[in-house]
Order: structure tokens, then C-alpha cells, then sequence
């Protein structure tokens, strides 16, 4: 996992912690097999917004998918395939909905996953 100096945040410790550990375990689990799994964050500011990126380069998700994955139960994989109840990115979307910030999806079935978190910039 690379990890770059990251901003504070203001908000729920134990919801951002829960946000950060469903995203970087996605990325740790749905892996392409034979490669060595690798997960990235980073961030960048601008007088408006913090966005925190969460980057790997596992199996990806087809973009008519994306919208999908947020929903309750939203699996995408076969439950004997991979485990989970389908109810991780619901939460973090909610999550960042309660930090009054987004979540959106960039991914390819080739080229992994990333998810931005936008936060408002604290003044």
C-alpha cells in the first residue's frame, strides 16, 4: 500500500475509519489473480474542497456499474466468490453524505478502481 502525507479531517473518527477500512479492503480483495495487488492514496487541495483518492489496481467495475455499487446490496460478485454483504460502498457514500462531501468512481474492468472522497475544506 502507498500512502502519501495526507490532510487533516474534520468529522466522526469512527466513520472515517470505517469509510477508509471499506475502501482500502475493497481494493485489497478484489484483485486480479496473478498480480501484485497495490492500493494508493493520495490527496490534493484547492480553497474549496479536500479530495482524498483511493486507488487500486484490482478487477475494476464496468462503468454501467458504477452508479449500481453505492446501492444496499449492491454485490456485483457472487457471494461464494467473495465475501461481504453488499453493504460497504452504501456506507461510505452515506458516510460522506453525513460529512456533508461526495463520493464518485472512476474504473475499468482493466485498469482497477479509484474512489474520490470529497471533503469540504476546513477554514
Amino acid at each position: 500500500m502507498l500512502c502519501e502525507a495526507l490532510p487533516s479531517l474534520l468529522g466522526d473518527r469512527e466513520l472515517l475509519k470505517e469509510l477508509f477500512t471499506h475502501l482500502i479492503s475493497n481494493g485489497i480483495v478484489f484483485r486480479k489473480s496473478h498480480t501484485k495487488q497495490i492500493v494508493h492514496i493520495a490527496a490534493r487541495q484547492t480553497h474549496v474542497e479536500t479530495t482524498i483518492e483511493v486507488q487500486d489496481n484490482g478487477m475494476g467495475i464496468e462503468s454501467k456499474c458504477h452508479s449500481h455499487v453505492f446501492n444496499i446490496f449492491g454485490r456485483l460478485n457472487p457471494q461464494d466468490q467473495f465475501p461481504g454483504d453488499g453493504l460497504g460502498l452504501a456506507m461510505c457514500r452515506r458516510i460522506m453524505e453525513l460529512h456533508d462531501g461526495s463520493i464518485r468512481i472512476q474504473s475499468s474492468s482493466s485498469e482497477g478502481t479509484v474512489f474520490s472522497l470529497a471533503f469540504q475544506r476546513i477554514r
